[in-house]
């Protein structure tokens, strides 16, 4: 998923992950029920809610965020050559509500 600019359908890549055709029974069996996380591991585990679903706005806005982060870390590196990990996540912090803010004007 880190290849992608936009988190993409979940259906489509777990059906991916898994080998099953999109033309396949299965593959209709799986569009037809929600998805269901009985082990969610990683950043996804936080927004699973009680009944054991995917908060998808909650968890894209976090993507977003962390696919945004990784981009600055990257130029953070590049520019001031930073070694201090309290300052960097300061300078994080600060781009990435400049980020925003810049998305929302």
């Amino acid at each position: 998923m880190h290849a992608h600019k936009a988190i993409p359908d979940l259906h489509t890549y777990l059906a991916n992950k898994h080998h099953i055709d999109a033309y396949s029974y299965e593959y209709e069996m799986l569009l037809g029920e929600p998805l269901i996380f009985s082990d969610p591991q990683g950043d996804v585990a936080q927004f699973i809610m009680d009944n054991d679903q995917l908060d998808l706005t909650g968890f894209s806005q976090h993507w977003h965020a962390q696919q945004a982060i990784g981009q600055l870390h990257t130029e953070i590196q590049a520019v001031l050559a930073a070694t201090d990990k309290d300052r960097q996540k300061s300078l994080e912090q600060a781009l990435l509500a400049a980020y925003k803010l810049g998305k929302t004007t």
